[in-house]
């Protein structure tokens, strides 16, 4: 058994969420399970509605009786009855949101997109100074607090904390998890506070436990009484009144799959007078789990460039993400390597489409884009250009001299993006590099590279004592630009977001 005068160590809850409306993916040997239609999801929210709908009317009962006797008037049970009063409020509403939005939309893209996983950890909100210093000095009990996550219509809350005098850190230490998402997903967190009040009867009086051990055995106890008074405040519409959550929301943050790499993110609308700095932070882990498209083989008669003039060769095609290849005859798929494929990370256009009537009169023609990319390198301390084909497929960017050579050749070079040092990888500034359409990302160097002590355009020295390296990509047109960045970015987040994951 513990001492009683041992403060006592918060244990660590873990909070899980499957989506109704998106079961796990099906492993080879299970079949894949049916997809709830709209009209079953539309019954299961309006169950879940009644459900909370009970969970409100109950809480709110539970808290009259807390508001009209004195042993449980501003305890630690009526603040908890008030977190589950928030939370069945919450889901309520985020319920009836949902409903109206399947009646009028349906189920909408996002149903049929790749499923995503949530972990959120270390979820802290920093405490204003001024505050915690005056706690430390009126002897005030401070707030009690409660986060509340929410993604369409799941709603999950922490456990209730209490701001410390002795702290400027107010931590949740729960483990939430948030499974069945859709892949463009947006989670919101909310801080609510409610001024706590100092307990003034201990655990037996509150709850009657007498410590007193009577001898005679009566039949009829006498009739004393109570050392306690009613409160002066009691419901005014009776002890069956449904209540409002008297918890007051002190600021919320917005986040996508997009800032999974972040750990800091600022609150939106504080008052004025909150005990919050005015951020959170946490840890994310987010993963999307896409089921790849089944293999696909047919023939395709491709438009090449030889010598500058325009030829058509027939060719048979495979596809098997990430590669489109082709061979010149189907008996060569097992006998031979390709001649040549498309990466399809390398892709720039949003979709692929039928080639336009102006571009090309042959009928039944698609169209996809890929581009090239222009890197610059330190030869000898002087700068040079050099036209590459570059490839994503994260964690590496790596590039060749010609698209024919990636699968016949090793790569020249690549950048590791796990070394990335850059917080974003952005458009180059025109001071550092008059070149146009030009982004720069910087990495940090392998041990023992000896780089020259004066630094140079690619190799950096910053006031810490650490050396970078720069990468200088230019594109053909700004609209090349603007895709390799928002590709890029979204590979350093994946990286970042994915790679010290265990799974």
């Amino acid at each position: 058994m513990q001492n009683a005068s041992s403060a006592p160590s918060t244990p660590m809850r873990i909070i899980r969420h499957t989506s109704p409306e998106r079961e796990p993916p099906a492993t080879p040997d299970e079949p894949a399970a049916s997809v709830t239609t709209v009209r079953e999801r539309i019954k299961e929210l309006q169950a879940e509605i009644t459900k909370q709908q009970t969970v409100i009317s109950q809480a709110s009962q539970a808290l009259n009786l807390c508001a009209a006797t004195i042993e449980f008037s501003g305890s630690t049970e009526q603040a908890e009855g008030e977190r589950l009063l928030l939370l069945a409020s919450h889901r309520r509403q985020a319920c009836l949101h949902e409903l109206q939005r399947l009646q009028v939309e349906g189920a909408g893209p996002a149903a049929t997109a790749g499923m995503a996983t949530l972990h959120l950890t270390q979820l802290s909100v920093p405490l204003k100074r001024d505050y915690v210093r005056q706690l430390n000095a009126d002897g005030a009990v401070g707030h009690h607090a409660v986060c509340l996550v929410k993604c369409r219509d799941r709603v999950l809350a922490t456990s209730m904390q209490q701001t410390q005098p002795s702290t400027t850190l107010l931590h949740f230490p729960d483990d939430i998890r948030m499974l069945g998402l859709a892949s463009d997903f947006k989670v919101t967190v909310e801080v609510y506070l409610l001024q706590a009040s100092k307990e003034v009867l201990s655990h037996e009086m509150k709850y009657h436990i007498s410590s007193k051990k009577s001898s005679s055995k009566l039949l009829t106890p006498k009739s004393k009484i109570s050392e306690l008074k009613a409160p002066r405040v009691q419901s005014p519409a009776g002890p069956l009144a449904v209540r409002s959550p008297q918890f007051a929301l002190h600021g919320y943050c917005i986040f996508a799959l997009q800032q999974a790499s972040r750990r800091s993110f600022t609150l939106n609308k504080v008052p004025c007078g909150s005990p919050l700095e005015g951020s959170v932070n946490l840890e994310i882990k987010a993963r999307v789990q896409v089921p790849p498209p089944s293999p696909h083989a047919a023939f395709l008669t491709a438009f090449d460039d030889v010598s500058g003039l325009g030829a058509w060769h027939r060719r048979w095609f495979r596809l098997q993400p990430p590669r489109l290849a082709y061979w010149k005859y189907p008996d060569d798929v097992h006998r031979k390597m390709p001649i040549g494929d498309i990466d399809l990370s390398t892709v720039v256009s949003e979709r692929v489409i039928k080639a336009p009537r102006d571009l090309c009169a042959r009928p039944n023609t698609i169209l996809l884009e890929s581009s090239f990319l222009t890197a610059f390198d330190d030869v000898s301390g002087l700068g040079a250009w050099h036209r590459r084909w570059f490839r994503l497929q994260p964690p590496r960017l790596a590039y060749w001299k010609y698209p024919d050579d990636v699968h016949r050749k090793m790569p020249i070079g690549d950048i590791d993006l796990s070394t990335v040092v850059s917080e974003r990888v952005i458009k180059a500034p025109r001071d550092l590099c008059a070149r146009p359409n030009t982004i720069l990302l910087e990495s940090s160097i392998p041990a023992g590279l000896i780089v020259p002590e004066s630094g140079s355009l690619v190799y950096v020295h910053r006031p810490d004592g650490s050396v970078v390296r720069r990468h200088l990509l230019a594109a053909d047109t700004p609209k090349d630009r603007d895709i390799w960045l928002d590709c890029l970015n979204k590979a350093l987040e994946y990286v970042r977001c994915c790679g010290g994951d265990e799974d």
